[in-house]
């Protein structure tokens, strides 16, 4: 004679009855942006880089900056950098012991949400536009200086408004 038992236990914490808190999307979020910022500060080096090779690297660069897509692609790393900003002040508070109440948490995860929004739009203020956004150029001057023997090149950074 077979005896089956029957497990009555609940799956903790089963997809079906767990309720997403603003904690748990704010911490999810802040991996996946780590990552995204990372891979972003490389792909920013290899362009910086790249400015050696001439400007026919710098063109295609600007052509694709320009493009519908690539102001998307701007306008989110704005959006990863700002709440990765945000959120890590957040951790840095909660290192010193501050703010682990529900309460707290739950307005602190909200700031976090809203604010990178708002530090986002700050950023690109001529986003009134859908095909308006604000994007970095590097300035096609690359001047290589003869200094004696040493070679140095200089870059400068410019910010841009571009409207279509």
């Amino acid at each position: 004679k077979l005896i089956l038992m029957e497990n009555n236990n609940p799956l903790s914490p089963h997809i079906q009855i767990y309720r997403w808190h603003i904690s748990s999307l704010v911490s999810i979020c802040h991996r996946i942006t780590g990552i995204i910022n990372i891979v972003a500060i490389t792909v920013i080096c290899f362009w910086i880089a790249s400015l050696l090779l001439g400007e026919a690297s710098y063109e295609f660069t600007k052509i694709f900056l320009q493009s519908i897509f690539g102001k998307f692609i701007i306008l989110a790393l704005i959006w990863s950098f700002s709440f990765q900003i945000l959120s890590e002040i957040r951790h840095l508070i909660m290192d010193l012991g501050y703010g682990f109440e529900l309460k707290t948490t739950k307005i602190t995860g909200l700031v976090v949400i809203i604010g990178s929004v708002f530090l986002t739009k700050a950023e690109a203020p001529s986003c009134r536009s859908s095909l308006s956004y604000t994007f970095f150029t590097v300035s096609k001057d690359l001047k290589i200086l003869k200094d004696g023997s040493s070679f140095s090149f200089s870059v400068s950074l410019n910010t841009s408004f571009i409207d279509e």
